[in-house]
């Protein structure tokens, strides 16, 4: 395993919903700047949906996934981050931001998979108009932890959420 995260999940909406969603912003993440030559500072910038789940790097288009499927109502999502991204980043706004754009009922899951240890860093459950981040995550089984690692979102997510509704009382 690698030293990425992969940041993914599956949440049923509109089209309507989807199409919104895309130019909302879901987290703060830190980015280099400078105002002086020999200065660098970080700053926290949003970065909205339709930029965070695409991949202009060939090397990371396995887990980049923005797709919504209009049969089963379901935008499946996912990015590879490097395994600092997310714990420098403000993710406060992406279970806010996700629940108050799913108009669909029902429960549904996001992820941050430590691809060195297999393990989930991050899980939050989306309601609609409730988003909140889950603690004590659960242990994944390897096989869990493969499919979000090769980036088969779709098989993963009906087995994640299964695991973090028993696991978490969601």
């Amino acid at each position: 395993m690698g030293s990425r995260t992969i940041l993914c999940g599956g949440l049923h909406l509109s089209r309507a919903a989807f199409e919104a969603v895309q130019d909302a912003p879901l987290i703060e993440m830190a980015f280099m700047a400078s105002d002086a030559p020999g200065e660098i500072n970080a700053i926290l910038k949003a970065v909205k949906a339709r930029e965070l789940f695409a991949s202009r790097d060939a090397a990371y288009q396995p887990w980049a996934r923005n797709h919504y499927d209009d049969e089963a109502k379901l935008w499946t999502f996912g990015v590879s981050l490097h395994d600092d991204d997310l714990p420098n980043a403000d993710t406060a706004l992406l279970g806010e931001v996700l629940s108050e754009h799913k108009d669909e009922a029902g429960t549904d899951f996001v992820v941050a998979l430590a691809e060195w240890s297999g393990q989930l860093e991050y899980a939050w459950r989306i309601d609609k108009g409730r988003g909140v981040e889950l603690e004590p995550l659960p242990k994944l089984p390897p096989a869990l932890s493969s499919l979000i690692a090769e980036g088969k979102y779709e098989e993963a997510l009906g087995k994640l959420a299964a695991l973090l509704t028993r696991t978490t009382g969601g």
